[in-house]
């Protein structure tokens, strides 16, 4: 995301919209309420002096009241017209905003709170930028992921029947041939290895290892400079099982603490592991939930905080500013806070135990029964949140004059 200018004496930021992850960045940054500027088209009807009518489409920069938020492959903002530069263009009107990759968004709230200039930073921010690759292997099945800073997004995969090896068995080594190529292919087609940390193949000894020889040899007989050059980015890792956990394996890999070190998810799901084996040593040792952390915080017992992002989007307004208050005083305090994404695997993890927990200094006997009342609803398996679009609407439904 590049920040064009942060919060403003008008309490407007701007900003474009890079990529992906900015804009489901910007999803979170939005509420019902506030006042979004951008440019959209618009139907406009004139009447001649005849009395017959034109209807056209006209370019125009508007600001609209947020009412509605709906969140997909773009973010669909829908509210009242407060302002158009566009004078055909009638104020007081319901219009929907279509915001997509590549905006340039001006973006006003009453009130920018810690979350939201974490997360405007941490957008802004190169160095968490890059996406990490993993391929899983298991038999004649691979999968490619993309895990970036706010997102695990599964790109393509392929699948081929690969027979049993018995003896000297010509159609094993057809097949698995057939195999290796088109990974060659996907590899060629979705990596380039200028923008990411690494590409991590993960599965059994002998699948990763003979994939990896098969992709050098192929690069080099087919003269492929991007693959040649990448070969050092390319690591070999170990999983339960090619596909099923394979990122959380990875994720969770001491092994890859020096490659990836600048990659974000493998940090969070670090953190995210450490808050399991310590619930493990005693469950009075952490915290789950918003009434057990406040607990926790008034006899300043709380040493490091998680915060799924998705939280502050289904709590209350006055339940989001609770959460902004406390998360100001604990870094006043210096106590560790760290915000997930919940499109990622710790921040999914997080999402189930009620959105946010922690780590104590000393144990507690807190309360079993969380009575957040925003915990019961996250924990359906229905919802998807490694889909490529998070399924999330806010606000009432509004009918919209236009297109």
């Amino acid at each position: 995301m590049k920040i064009i200018y942060e919060v403003n004496s008008d309490n407007v930021s701007k900003f474009e919209i890079e990529d992906e992850d900015d804009l489901f960045i910007f999803y979170q940054l939005l509420d019902l309420g506030c006042e979004v500027t951008g440019q959209t088209t618009r139907k406009v009807t004139q009447t001649a002096k005849t009395g017959s009518t034109v209807t056209n489409k006209v370019k125009a920069v508007i600001r609209i009241k947020v009412e509605r938020i709906e969140y997909g492959t773009t973010i669909a903002i829908s509210g009242l017209i407060l302002h158009c530069n566009n004078p055909k263009v009638q104020t007081g009107r319901y219009h929907t905003l279509h915001v997509a990759i590549g905006d340039t968004i001006s973006l006003y709230k009453a009130h920018w709170d810690e979350m939201d200039l974490t997360r405007m930073h941490e957008a802004a921010n190169e160095t968490f930028k890059s996406h990490l690759v993993i391929l899983g292997l298991d038999g004649g099945i691979a999968k490619l992921w993309f895990i970036s800073n706010t997102s695990v997004r599964e790109k393509e995969s392929i699948e081929v029947n690969i027979p049993k090896r018995k003896n000297i068995n010509f159609k094993h080594d057809t097949q698995t041939e057939k195999f290796y190529n088109q990974i060659y292919d996907m590899i060629v087609k979705n990596v380039n290895f200028d923008n990411i940390i690494a590409l991590v193949v993960a599965g059994n000894f002998t699948e990763r290892n003979a994939l990896i020889k098969s992709l050098i040899n192929t690069a080099k007989r087919m003269k492929n400079p991007q693959i040649q050059s990448g070969i050092e980015h390319i690591v070999p890792a170990s999983a339960t099982n090619g596909i099923l956990f394979v990122v959380r394996d990875v994720l969770s890999d001491p092994n890859l603490s020096n490659i990836l070190e600048d990659c974000k998810s493998y940090k969070d799901m670090n953190c995210i592991n450490k808050f399991n084996e310590t619930m493990l040593k005693s469950e009075h040792l952490v915290a789950i939930g918003y009434e057990d952390i406040i607990k926790a915080n008034e006899v300043n017992a709380l040493k490091e905080l998680y915060v799924a992002d998705e939280l502050t989007k289904i709590c209350t307004i006055e339940r989001r500013l609770e959460i902004s208050h406390l998360i100001e005083e604990l870094r006043q305090k210096n106590t560790s806070i760290r915000m997930l994404s919940s499109k990622t695997e710790a921040g999914c993890e997080v999402m189930r135990l009620g959105g946010i927990v922690a780590i104590l200094r000393y144990e507690l006997n807190l309360e079993d029964e969380d009575e957040g009342e925003f915990v019961e609803d996250y924990n359906s398996e229905d919802v998807d949140w490694f889909g490529t679009n998070v399924p999330q609407s806010i606000g009432d439904v509004i009918d919209v004059d236009d297109d």
